[in-house]
């Protein structure tokens, strides 16, 4: 049985308002400071408690990721944002409201709540990010019923979750590591956040990766100046701007597969909002006739243009697609991606 549960913690420059000085929040006192205990009240007197990071801040309002199951209920036929959301600072008892943003990635786990800036406490961190390492030590804070901005401490297993899936990385677990730590985000022993604990298996825990984070984020417009690249974990050089660019366009063909896998005509559209009408209207129509859709796709190397805006990939796709009535129906065959970069965000824009 599946256990959902939190992290929180919180590293790299303590950041003034006036942008002047800054200081290294490695210390676990500085790093609870950026850590949010999130309440959510749900319908028939149900409340969820979860951990959250924030992440950045526009003209009006200030942002912050968490667990969309710990804001979003799922027992219906349709998700239903929580009722209201409150949210609480390590450095302010008082409770302050917060709204529920209208968009929530349920294959990563990741929803966002915001609130004016108005009540957002001064001298927040900004946050370093990172990518993940075997055997690297993290650090987690949360909110468990030991207590508010508790601490975990575990290792990573795992670069990747299992079954091929690089959303996602593994953790060490115990049951300490208990309901309340979901949400939260890992951080190195550098302070540097590597992504964001969403479950927890029967020997290990499972996080969304800090750059799957960052790539939807931007796909839904969300402000995430208070995350700062950082350097690579691996060999400590930051990533150049040609595997920045690979990485992700990985990330969008995984979406691609994903929003086949899970007949998400809406995942689909924001990682190809060109696609036109005709063929959004078959694909809509073709994911409501399946009872289930199994998608594969095997590519080489993006080829990225000199313009380093137009990119191409190539390959070979596999569907398993099962109607609601008949048998199952395997399609396989070549398959091409052509790519854009708009706003340093790739997004595909043809499909043959």
């Amino acid at each position: 049985m599946k256990t959902w549960q939190s992290l929180c913690a919180t590293g790299a420059l303590m950041v003034f308002s006036s942008g002047v000085a800054l200081s290294q929040t490695t210390s676990l006192e500085a790093q609870r400071t950026a850590v949010i205990k999130v309440q959510a009240h749900f319908a028939k007197q149900r409340d969820e408690i979860a951990a959250g990071l924030f992440v950045g801040q526009d003209q009006q309002n200030a942002y912050f990721i968490t667990a969309r199951h710990a804001i979003v209920d799922d027992t219906g036929a349709h998700p239903v944002p929580a009722q209201s959301v409150k949210l609480q600072f390590y450095n302010s008892p008082q409770s302050v409201n917060a709204s529920v943003f209208e968009k929530a990635d349920p294959i990563l786990d990741l929803g966002v709540v915001y609130l004016p800036l108005a009540n957002l406490p001064p001298n927040l961190p900004q946050i370093v990010r990172s990518n993940t390492v075997v055997n690297t030590s993290v650090r987690v804070i949360g909110h468990p019923a030991a207590g508010d901005w508790s601490v975990w401490q575990g290792t990573v297993l795992n670069e990747n979750a299992p079954g091929g899936d690089f959303h996602h990385f593994i953790t060490s677990s115990n049951p300490s590591l208990a309901k309340g730590y979901s949400g939260g985000p890992e951080f190195d022993p550098g302070g540097n956040f590597l992504g964001m604990q969403i479950e927890t298996e029967a020997s290990y825990g499972i996080a969304a990766k800090s750059a799957e984070i960052i790539l939807q984020l931007n796909a839904w417009r969300v402000p995430t100046n208070y995350l700062v690249a950082g350097a690579a974990a691996k060999g400590g050089e930051p990533p150049t701007a040609q595997q920045a660019d690979l990485d992700s366009i990985k990330s969008v063909l995984g979406r691609y597969e994903d929003a086949y896998n899970l007949r998400d005509a809406g995942a689909l559209w924001q990682i190809w909002p060109s696609a036109p009408a005709k063929t959004r209207q078959a694909i809509e129509a073709s994911f409501r006739s399946a009872a289930s859709i199994r998608m594969t796709l095997q590519l080489s190397t993006p080829s990225i243009a000199a313009d380093h805006v137009n990119a191409t990939v190539r390959g070979q796709f596999s569907q398993m697609f099962t109607p609601r009535n008949g048998s199952t129906q395997p399609r396989s065959g070549d398959i091409a991606f052509s790519l854009q970069k708009n706003n340093d965000m790739w997004a595909i824009v043809d499909i043959k």
